[in-house]
C-alpha cells in the first residue's frame, strides 16, 4: 500500500527518534548498562579469552628478555641475595608482607635463581592488564578498553616495575587498586553494596600485606573516578558513599604513615645517602615532577631508573605548568579526560610530598597513571577517528604506536638486564647524577673492570663533592688493585668528611689492618 507524504514522514521522524534514543543510550553512562556482578564479570572474561590471549602473547614477546635478568645492584643484591630474611621462610611468613614471602619461597624452591621471580612479576602485570581491560571496559565500552589495555600492557614506562625484581611491590599496589576500583564500579551498577564493603576491604588489606607506598592516594582515585570520570556533574550528595574510604584513608594517614614516614626518611639517608633536609626545595620539585611526568607518558624515549641532575628552568616550569591548565580547559567539555589526567596526578602525589620521601620522579611512580594514561590516549584515537570519518584510522593510529611501544620496550628490557646494562644506559640519561655513576663503578667492579670503575667513582665525587660512598667504594677499588696509598687517601677522605658513614667502621678496620702490616 502507498503511503502518503503525512505517513512517509511521520515514519522518517519515528525512525529518526529511534536512532536518537539508541546512540543517547550508547552514550550513557556505560556503567548502568554493564557488569553488575562477578558472575557477569566471569562471563565478560570466558567470552574475550581470545583477546586476553592477545594480550598475553605481545606482553610476553615484549618482556622475554627480561625472564632471564640479573639480580641488579640497584636494590636486587642487598634486598635479595644478599639478605638473610630471603633465607628465614617462617619468619617471611609470619611477617605477613607479600613481597618478603615471595622472596623466600623463591629461595626456598629455586635460591639465588632470579628467573622464577622475573615470571613472577610478569604474571602480575598480566593479572593488571586484565583488569585494566574490565575496569576500562565498564568505563568506557568494549572499542576504548580494547585500545587503552594493549597499550598499557607494553607501554614502556611499565618496564621498570615488571624487569626489575625490587619493583614488584608496585605491581602488587596496583593489584589491590584495581580489585578496589572493580568492586567499586559492580557496586555502582548493582547497588549490591556487598561489592562497596569489598572495595573498602581492598584498600585496607595491602595496608598490612604490603610495603604501602602509594596506597594513601587509593580513596582520592576512587572519588575523582566517581564524581569527574563517571558523573556528568559533581553530586555533593553521593559523597556518603565515600565516608568508609575517607575513613579508613584518615585513619591510615595518621596512625600508620607517620611511622612510616620516619622509616622511609631513615632509609633514604642510610641507603641513598639523601638527605631530606638538604633536598631541593619543593617548589623547584614541583615543577620538574609534573614535567617528567608528562614527558614519560607521551614521549617514553630517555628512561632511567634515577630521573635527577637536570636543571630547573625556566622552560620546564612552563611546561609543567601547561599540565594543570590543560586539565582547566579541558574540564568543561571534555571532563572524562580532564579526570584522567587527575587521577594521573592522584597517583603519584607521594612524590610532590613536602617532605621529600621519593625521588623526584621514577618510572615504577607511573605504572597506575600509565594505565590511566593510555585511556586518554584510547579516547583521543577514537575522537580522531570520529572526526576523520574513516574506520581505518583508530586501528592505524593504534598499530603504529604500539609498535614504537613495544621496540621502546624491548630495548628497555635489555638494560635491566644486568647491572652494567641498567648504569650505564642510566649514566647517559642522567648525566650530572652522582649516584649513577657510584652504582656504575660497582658495575664495572663486579666485572674486574678496575680501571673504568675508578674512573666512574672519581665522576661520582666530582659531581657531588664530600660523597663517602663514592670516596669508600673507590678505596676499595684500589685496594683490590694493588694500589695501597690512594685507597688509604680516599678511606682517610671519606672519615674526614663524616666520621659515622655506614661504611666507616668496615673502612677503621682496613687501615688498621693496613698499618699493621705496613702497607
Amino acid at each position: 500500500m502507498k503511503l502518503s507524504k503525512s505517513e512517509k514522514k511521520r515514519l522518517r521522524r519515528e525512525q529518526h527518534l529511534e536512532k536518537l534514543q539508541s546512540k543517547t543510550a550508547a552514550t550513557k553512562d556505560p556503567t548502568k548498562t554493564t557488569l553488575k556482578s562477578l558472575f557477569d564479570l566471569k562471563r565478560f572474561l570466558v567470552s574475550n579469552i581470545p583477546f586476553i590471549l592477545l594480550l598475553v602473547l605481545i606482553s610476553a614477546a615484549a618482556f622475554s628478555y627480561s625472564l632471564s635478568g640479573d639480580f641488579v645492584t640497584a636494590d636486587d643484591v642487598p634486598g635479595y641475595v644478599e639478605n638473610p630474611q630471603v633465607r628465614d621462610l617462617p619468619g617471611s611468613l609470619k611477617s605477613g608482607v607479600i613481597q618478603k614471602i615471595v622472596f623466600a619461597l623463591n629461595y626456598a624452591l629455586f635460591k639465588n635463581n632470579p628467573i622464577p621471580l622475573h615470571i613472577y612479576s610478569l604474571t602480575i602485570h598480566l593479572l593488571n592488564v586484565i583488569f585494566v581491560f574490565v575496569i576500562s571496559y565498564m568505563m568506557f565500552g568494549k572499542k576504548i578498553s580494547a585500545i587503552s589495555t594493549l597499550l598499557f600492557s607494553i607501554h614502556p614506562t611499565v618496564v621498570e616495575s615488571v624487569a626489575w625484581i625490587s619493583g614488584m611491590n608496585y605491581l602488587h599496589q596496583t593489584v589491590f587498586l584495581n580489585s578496589m576500583m572493580l568492586m567499586y564500579l559492580l557496586y555502582k551498577n548493582s547497588r549490591n553494596v556487598k561489592y562497596l564493603y569489598l572495595s573498602i576491604l581492598f584498600f585496607i588489606l595491602p595496608i598490612f600485606v604490603l610495603q604501602p607506598t602509594l596506597i594513601m592516594t587509593f580513596p582520592l582515585i576512587i572519588i575523582v573516578m566517581d564524581q569527574v570520570v563517571l558523573k556528568r556533574n559533581i553530586d555533593l550528595r553521593s559523597l556518603k558513599e565515600y565516608i568508609l574510604f575517607i575513613l579508613s584513608g584518615t585513619a591510615f594517614f595518621f596512625y600508620y604513615l607517620k611511622s612510616a614516614t620516619e622509616g622511609r626518611v631513615s632509609s633514604l639517608q642510610s641507603e641513598y645517602g639523601l638527605d631530606p633536609t638538604q633536598a631541593t626545595p619543593w617548589l623547584n620539585r614541583l615543577p620538574y615532577t609534573f614535567y617528567k611526568t608528562i614527558l614519560l607518558l607521551i614521549f617514553p624515549k630517555n628512561l632511567s631508573i634515577f630521573h635527577e641532575g637536570e636543571a630547573i628552568s625556566l622552560g620546564l616550569v612552563v611546561l609543567s605548568s601547561l599540565l594543570l591548565l590543560t586539565i582547566i580547559i579541558l574540564y568543561p567539555k571534555h571532563r572524562i579526560i580532564s579526570g584522567l589526567l587527575i587521577m594521573v596526578i592522584v597517583s603519584i602525589l607521594p612524590t610532590i610530598s613536602p617532605v621529600q620521601l621519593t625521588s623526584f620522579m621514577a618510572e615504577r611512580y607511573l605504572y597506575i597513571g600509565t594505565a590511566f594514561f593510555c585511556m586518554i590516549l584510547a579516547l583521543v584515537i577514537n575522537g580522531i577517528q570520529k572526526r576523520s570519518g574513516s574506520l581505518n584510522i583508530a586501528p592505524i593510529l593504534t598499530a603504529v604506536i604500539l609498535s614504537l611501544y613495544f621496540i621502546r620496550t624491548v630495548d628497555r628490557t635489555v638494560d635491566w638486564h644486568s647491572s652494567k646494562n641498567l648504569w650505564l644506559a642510566t649514566s647517559v640519561v642522567a648525566k650530572n647524577s652522582a649516584r649513577v655513576y657510584n652504582n656504575l663503578g660497582d658495575a664495572y667492579a663486579s666485572e674486574k673492570e678496575f680501571e673504568n670503575s675508578i674512573n666512574a667513582f672519581k665522576k661520582a665525587i666530582e659531581l657531588k663533592p664530600g660523597y663517602t660512598d663514592a670516596m669508600h667504594n673507590l678505596a676499595l677499588t684500589y685496594l683490590q688493585t694493588g694500589q695501597y696509598d690512594p685507597a688509604k687517601e680516599y678511606f682517610n677522605m671519606a672519615l674526614e668528611t663524616d666520621p659515622n658513614y655506614i661504611g666507616a667502621p668496615k673502612a677503621n678496620e682496613i687501615l688498621t689492618l693496613m698499618q699493621q702490616k705496613n702497607l
